[in-house]
């Protein structure tokens, strides 16, 4: 299934250099309006009059020359105004598509590259609803099976455990299942299955082994011999043999693969009484993805607001040891997210700054699931008076008010000269945050590598 875009211009940045600006328009935010109005319309317009419906036209630098001398008219002749710009937009569009830099994909493949980065680094630069990020995975599930770019990144990109849960998380180990169905084709994968059901059926010939870990050592082997069923067996029988002893005269392997097993088996024994271990496919040891260039989306950016109680609040729950050392570091970003949101589940690419807060890089897989106790929404609720009592400006605030009104804000993370910034965009009720008693523009816990820097005034 293909889903249609939503708008013809996709994570563009706009820069207008401005000579002089006419009195009679006012102020910059007229003259925001204006080019709404004409140049952005404009650009919409003629980038579907110029690409193919089916197509992602990528160009990194779309430079527009408009020069309007009719400043006294500005908007007493918009007709000839429009006429102006919408002919500079059209020739700029059509000389940056011919360009050598820009590139047109299959919308289907682009919107499966946004699925694959997320995958590869556990974040995204724009916000997707539920529905939309549902129908951007199933986009994914529908090209890779066909797109063989797309496949080998897949491969290679699950090859960091990280990344591979990720992957899992998407559709769940069913979801898995019916990938690999999609890959293999639907015979090779039932033989794959039984032959995870024969491993399991026989531990005393073979490591005990769970359906996700034999998934994952499914993936690491399609990246390096392709879809053929004889390797694939070979190699997961060669690394969960436990004895050298073995002859395949002592199993009865299923009628279903039974010729592909004897001759795996037979191949794997021979290989183990020469190496004398057994083999375990690896991963790359990759160190996970920093901040992504254009900047990670933040979904509870008012988390940074708590800066001051947080170390008290993980500690009430056992996350911080005496020596000051957090305890199960992967579940804090979601129990932060829980704290700020009240959701007990998320998407990983929702909790980039809850692992940013908890001292974990952004590509570090973490828990996405938290169960409500009774102990924990008390401390939470604490918490969240206790801001408030100390915000006087809040004093008629629930708990409930102070989230959303405060701390379930979008923003974005970025990296900038080995620091972290975060920049969330003002609204009329952040005229209270000059109230707050405490710093919450600098956040440095002991367990965080990098300083926080908070800009809450950038758009």
């Amino acid at each position: 299934m293909t889903v249609a875009p939503q708008n013809t211009i996709d994570n563009a940045e706009l820069h207008f250099k401005l000579s002089s600006l006419p009195l009679h328009m006012g102020n910059g935010d007229a003259f925001v309006s204006w080019a709404k109005t004409n140049v952005l319309k404009a650009i919409d317009h003629h980038a579907e009059d110029l690409t193919a419906t089916d197509a992602m036209v990528q160009i990194p630098t779309l430079e527009l020359d408009i020069v309007i001398d009719q400043e006294s008219d500005f908007f007493s002749d918009p007709s000839n105004i429009q006429a102006i710009v919408w002919d500079k937009v059209y020739n700029g569009l059509k000389k940056a598509i011919r360009q050598s830099d820009t590139t047109e994909t299959a919308v289907s493949e682009y919107q499966a590259t946004i699925v694959l980065d997320f995958i590869r680094t556990g974040q995204l630069s724009t916000y997707y609803t539920d529905e939309h990020w549902n129908n951007l995975v199933n986009v994914l599930y529908d090209t890779i099976p066909e797109n063989k770019r797309l496949r080998e990144q897949l491969f290679k990109t699950v090859r960091n455990e990280g990344a591979f849960n990720r992957l899992s998380n998407l559709r769940s180990l069913r979801g898995l299942g019916i990938l690999l169905d999609r890959i293999l084709g639907k015979a090779a994968s039932n033989k794959l299955k039984i032959a995870l059901r024969f491993i399991q059926d026989h531990p005393d010939y073979f490591k005990p082994i769970h359906l996700e870990e034999f998934y994952y050592r499914v993936f690491l082997t399609l990246g390096t011999n392709g879809n053929n069923l004889q390797p694939l067996l070979f190699r997961l029988l060669r690394g969960l043999q436990v004895s050298k002893g073995l002859t395949r005269k002592k199993l009865r392997f299923p009628s279903e693969v039974e010729q592909e097993m004897k001759v795996a088996f037979y191949e794997s024994v021979t290989e183990l009484k020469k190496t004398k271990a057994p083999v375990r496919e690896k991963g790359f040891g990759e160190e996970p993805s920093p901040l992504i260039e254009k900047g990670a989306h933040v979904g509870q950016a008012g988390l940074v607001l708590l800066a001051p109680f947080l170390p008290k609040f993980l500690r009430n729950l056992g996350h911080i040891g005496t020596n000051g050392q957090l305890r199960r570091r992967s579940s804090i970003p979601m129990l932060l997210h829980y704290l700020a949101t009240g959701e007990t589940s998320a998407l990983e690419w929702k909790l980039t700054l809850p692992k940013v807060l908890a001292g974990m890089a952004p590509g570090t897989h973490c828990a996405t699931n938290i169960r409500p106790s009774k102990k924990r929404d008390a401390q939470i609720n604490e918490l969240l008076k206790s801001v408030i009592g100390h915000w006087e400006a809040l004093k008629n605030t629930s708990p409930a008010g102070l989230q959303a009104t405060f701390l379930m804000r979008q923003g974005t993370l970025k990296t900038k000269n080995g620091f972290d910034y975060l920049y969330i965009t003002e609204r009329t009720e952040d005229i209270l945050l000059n109230y707050i008693p405490w710093n919450y523009t600098t956040i440095k816990y002991d367990w965080m590598p990098n300083i926080l820097f908070v800009e809450w005034n950038k758009s």
